[in-house]
């Protein structure tokens, strides 16, 4: 069984996905270490339905797919983290590193989909 996963937070009065995040497989369930009040309440009273998008052998395999899945669906609790982009010009030289690592992951893992087809 894999060990990490991305996971969607649905909620019926949001479209689209409340939040996407990752981590083991208690992480969805918990409000701990939340920032936004209204997404705590939401979990703390069983609101949100979750739905697993991905399962990962590593953590780093997890949150590279949770930045794209974020990125691809800007889910309203998520709106603030990683969805801002900046010129090129801009980024520093950690951000210009984080976004080839990305870039890599996400055209390793369409290659290795187009493989199984």
């Amino acid at each position: 069984m894999k060990k990490y996963i991305v996971y969607a937070h649905i909620a019926k009065d949001i479209d689209g996905y409340a939040y996407v995040g990752s981590g083991i497989r208690k992480r969805p369930y918990s409000s701990g270490r939340r920032s936004d009040a209204e997404h705590i309440r939401l979990i703390d009273n069983n609101e949100l339905e979750v739905k697993i998008l991905s399962e990962h052998d590593t953590k780093e395999e997890a949150f590279m797919h949770e930045i794209h899945m974020i990125r691809l669906h800007t889910p309203h609790f998520n709106r603030t983290m990683y969805t801002h982009s900046k010129p090129s010009s801009e980024l520093t030289n950690q951000e210009i590193i984080f976004r080839k690592i990305e870039l890599a992951a996400f055209r390793k893992r369409l290659a290795l989909e187009q493989q199984t087809v």
